[in-house]
């Protein structure tokens, strides 16, 4: 979602940019473009990260480190070092955005104060701390960044949830490093349409309003598009084994799930951690079910999910154990959902 807005944010200021890397378009293959203006947006992973050696963008984006891919990288420290070698040989006509509400960004802020001392332009941006270089407030983007200072009203746009007005500032962050101007960012903030698997509105079926979230790929994006919601859900839950932590979504699922469809190569695994979690907690404020297929799970989900509450697919896991990848899950969801949808 950020990558795409900054490009968005860019073009619709005049500029030449493209999408690239882990987004289903190689960097390598935009090379080809000899305009030496075009601006490069790229989503680069952890896996790619670790390879480089003299990667230096002009501006360096870290939006969250969270529990994920620890399969590879074994621990959560690890892998905060590799997202944070984004910035080893950045220089001081570079930008480092910086996402200081994130728990782990914050903790090693200490190395990002020595970009700071560098010469190396740091933004931090932030919902909860107001003395951040950007923050929000009341539908509204400050920002205050090298003497410049202005807001943008986004009280239009239709991302939901606070992860994604952090996106949203993130991208601010990264326009005005290229000095956009404040009408060029909030008109293509405001008209931004949400991308595919996204918690992608798909329909609304007897009442039932179904999302499909299928890029949610570890627990703290599952959790935030939970947390964006004011009503009951019903949660599509589970795909491949990544080794990661679930417990970490048990206070979220208590407070808002009322239906939990388990599927995928961690179902057992979430199973067991949901029985014990009932031992200790005395039950469960949801119901729990178990699915061999996922076209059991999505019907399932249909036949349990009341009126006026939430049915969706958001799995906290990979795809590769069912699927060739998010995009393939999420379509195979939303072709389920609306061929259901007919037969009504």
């Amino acid at each position: 979602t950020t990558v795409t807005l900054i490009d968005k944010i860019l073009q619709n200021s005049g500029k030449k940019s493209v999408v690239c890397g882990n987004i289903g378009n190689p960097f390598l293959g935009t090379l080809k473009n000899k305009n030496r203006s075009l601006i490069r947006v790229i989503e680069i992973s952890s896996f790619q990260l670790e390879r480089c050696i003299s990667f230096n963008p002009f501006v360096s984006v870290i939006l969250n480190i969270t529990s994920d891919h620890l399969d590879r990288h074994h621990s959560l420290d690890n892998y905060a070092e590799i997202k944070f070698s984004i910035f080893k040989n950045a220089s001081l006509q570079n930008w480092a955005v910086l996402n200081i509400d994130d728990s782990v960004i914050s903790r090693k802020l200490p190395g990002a104060q020595k970009l700071q001392k560098n010469k190396i332009n740091v933004i931090r941006y932030s919902i909860l701390k107001k003395d951040s270089e950007i923050f929000y407030k009341d539908k509204f983007i400050f920002y205050n960044i090298c003497k410049r200072q202005g807001s943008i009203n986004i009280s239009n746009a239709v991302l939901c949830g606070n992860h994604n007005i952090l996106n949203m500032m993130a991208a601010v962050a990264a326009a005005k490093a290229f000095n956009i101007p404040d009408g060029s960012i909030e008109k293509t903030i405001n008209t931004f349409v949400p991308l595919e698997h996204r918690q992608e509105y798909v329909c609304t079926i007897n009442g039932i309003r179904v999302y499909n979230d299928s890029k949610a790929t570890n627990p703290d994006a599952t959790i935030k598009a939970l947390e964006s919601f004011d009503r009951q859900v019903t949660l599509i839950l589970g795909g491949k084994d990544k080794d990661m932590d679930f417990s970490v979504m048990l206070p979220c699922l208590d407070q808002r799930v009322l239906n939990l469809i388990l599927i995928g190569e961690t179902k057992i695994k979430i199973l067991k951690m949901l029985e014990n979690h009932e031992k200790q907690a005395s039950g469960l404020p949801y119901n729990v079910f178990v699915c061999s297929t996922f076209q059991e799970a999505v019907e399932k989900g249909l036949e349990v999910t009341q009126k006026n509450n939430v049915l969706m697919l958001s799995p906290a896991c990979a795809s590769f154990d069912m699927f060739k990848s998010y995009r393939d899950r999420g379509n195979k969801f939303k072709d389920i959902i609306l061929k259901n949808n007919k037969n009504l």
